[in-house]
C-alpha cells in the first residue's frame, strides 16, 4: 500500500478523539499490529514500560508541527487530539485500507481501550519477544527516525547544542549504513545502542517542543555521555567508524556519497 508510515497514528486519534499519553499510543498500535496483523510499518523494542518504536514519537512530534494532530501538556503527560487537517488527512488514508485490516484496528482499540495502565503494560510486556528477523525492519526504521530527527532539529536555531544533537545523529546514520555486521549478538548491540540513544533525543525534542529556545540553554551532558558510548560501541567494540576524538581520524569516511535516505513519512507530501 502507498501509504505514509504515521498512518496508524491519524487512525487512532480519528477513531478513539483523544489520546492520553505516549503510552497508550504505542501500546494500541503495537497490538494492532502484533495482534491485529494490520499492516503497519512500525518496529519496536522492549522497554521498560512493554514494546516501544522511537518511530511512533517523532513521526508524532512532525504531524504536529504540520498541523495534523495537536500534542498538549497536561499535567505533565501529553494528550494527543487529531486536527480538521489530520482527519482530512485520515479520510484519505482510509480508502487506501482495505475494509477487513480497518475492521481489526477497530476491534484492538475497542477492546485494549477500557485497559487501564498496569492491566495494559502487563498484558504487553510479557508478550513481546524481538528476534532475529526483525532486526533488519528495526534497522530501516531507525534511519527513517533519524532523518526525521535531523529534520526537526535542522528547524531549530543554531547553536553548539542543535549542531551536537545534528552531528550525532548523522555519525549514528553513517554507522548503520557502513555496518555489515553477520554475528546477531554484535548487531543488536549497535541497534540497542543507537535505538537508546535516539529515545533520549526524542525526549529532548518533547522537552523543548513549546519552547524551542531552551535548546540553547540545556545542559546536555547526559546526552553526550550516551553518544561517547554509542561512539564506544561503533569503533572499539564494533570496529564500523572511528571515535571522533581520535587523533587519527579519517575525515573521508564522513565526506563518501551516501545511500540514499529512507522516505519520510511526511504527510505534506502525499496530500
Amino acid at each position: 500500500m502507498d501509504l505514509p508510515r504515521c498512518w496508524p497514528i491519524l487512525y487512532s486519534l480519528q477513531k478513539m478523539g483523544e489520546i492520553q499519553g505516549h503510552f497508550y499510543l504505542q501500546k494500541y498500535i503495537y497490538l494492532a499490529k502484533v495482534e491485529g496483523k494490520v499492516p503497519i510499518e512500525y518496529e519496536f523494542m522492549k522497554e521498560d514500560y512493554g514494546p516501544y518504536s522511537t518511530g511512533i514519537k517523532s513521526d508524532a512530534f512532525l504531524l504536529h508541527q504540520e498541523g495534523f494532530i495537536e500534542m498538549l501538556d497536561v499535567d505533565g503527560k501529553w494528550v494527543f487530539r487529531i486536527t480538521d487537517k489530520g482527519r482530512d488527512a485520515a479520510q484519505k488514508i482510509l480508502m487506501k485500507i482495505s475494509k477487513a485490516d480497518i475492521t481489526k484496528f477497530d476491534r484492538i482499540l475497542d477492546k485494549f481501550s477500557s485497559y487501564s495502565f498496569y492491566k495494559l503494560k502487563n498484558y504487553v510486556y510479557k508478550g513481546h519477544i524481538r528476534d532475529e528477523k526483525t532486526n533488519k525492519r528495526l534497522k530501516r526504521q531507525i534511519l527513517i527516525d533519524i532523518m526525521d530527527l535531523i529534520t526537526i532539529f535542522r528547524n531549530q536555531e543554531s547553536s553548539n547544542n542543535s549542531l551536537f544533537v545534528r552531528g550525532s545523529l548523522d555519525y549514528c546514520a553513517l554507522a548503520l549504513k557502513k555496518e555489515e555486521l553477520t554475528d546477531s549478538v554484535k548487531k543488536d548491540l549497535l541497534l540497542t545502542s543507537i535505538y537508546s540513544y535516539l529515545k533520549d533525543v526524542v525526549e529532548l525534542n518533547e522537552l523543548i517542543l513549546e519552547k524551542p529556545e531552551l535548546l540553547s540553554e540545556l545542559n546536555l551532558r547526559d546526552l553526550r555521555e550516551k553518544f561517547i558510548y554509542v561512539q564506544d560501541v561503533t569503533s572499539r567494540e564494533l570496529k564500523i567508524l572511528p571515535n571522533l576524538d581520535d587523533d587519527d581520524i579519517d575525515l573521508e569516511l564522513f565526506l563518501e556519497d551516501e545511500d540514499e535516505e529512507p522516505a519520510s513519512p511526511i504527510l505534506t507530501s502525499t496530500f
